[in-house]
């Protein structure tokens, strides 16, 4: 209810949510009025999405989300086939992240169509960070 209240459009599950167990996902954050935005993570089901396209003005934006829900979610192949498809469509791609530093900087050197990136983690700990 919060989360609504705040005027969520999309959230970007983190590892620890499974801290609550795998049905906080699946049952109660996949099933808000807003999409779980998940581009590399799809074994959940609810209302999941990859990508979020929004208008503004006369500019299109792609915004994915990438979450560290499991180990293998750092794996990024799935930007090599959505990004192709995505850029037909979009003037700006935006990343919302909650992997590493680490990862987030590997995407922004070998991604380069990638608007931006907005991540919480810096040195391990919860921060803005500029990549």
């Amino acid at each position: 209810m919060a989360l609504f209240m705040l005027k969520y459009e999309a959230l970007v599950p983190h590892k620890t949510d499974i801290n609550f167990g795998e049905d906080f996902v699946t049952d109660t954050l996949a099933h808000q009025a807003f999409p779980l935005l998940t581009t590399n993570t799809e074994e959940l089901a609810g209302n999941i999405q990859p990508v979020l396209m929004r208008t503004m003005g006369d500019k299109k934006m792609a915004v994915l989300g990438l979450s560290s829900l499991s180990p293998q979610d750092t794996e990024l192949t799935v930007l090599d086939r959505l990004l192709p498809e995505i850029q037909k469509e979009a003037d700006f791609i935006v990343i919302l992240s909650n992997l590493s530093t680490e990862v987030n900087r590997t995407i922004a050197e070998n991604y380069q169509d990638i608007s931006a990136t907005l991540s919480l983690y810096w040195k391990g700990c919860v921060s803005s960070q500029n990549i």
